[in-house]
C-alpha cells in the first residue's frame, strides 16, 4: 500500500524503510531512508512519536528505522 501513495511524506517513507531494513533488504531501507532526510532533514529516531504505540511496537519500529540508516 505504502508503494501506491504518488507523493508520500517522511512517515509513509520512514516506515517503509523500517519494514524493509527488518526484512534485511538493506538497499531498499537505504533508499528509503534517503527519501525521508530528502522531505524531512531533521528527521530524528528519538522525536518519532506515535499515538496508540505499546513500547514494543515502537521499539520495532524504531530499531528498523536504525538498521535503515537513520539518524537518531
Amino acid at each position: 500500500a505504502y508503494l501506491h501513495h504518488t507523493k508520500p511524506g517522511y512517515w509513509v517513507l520512514s516506515r517503509l524503510a523500517a519494514c524493509y531494513a527488518q526484512m534485511g533488504r538493506m538497499e531498499e531501507a537505504a533508499a528509503a531512508a534517503m527519501q525521508v532526510l530528502r522531505v524531512k532533514p531533521d528527521f530524528s529516531v528519538v522525536k518519532l512519536r506515535r499515538a496508540g504505540w505499546g513500547t514494543a511496537e515502537s521499539e520495532h519500529v524504531r530499531d528498523g528505522l536504525r538498521k535503515a540508516g537513520l539518524p537518531d
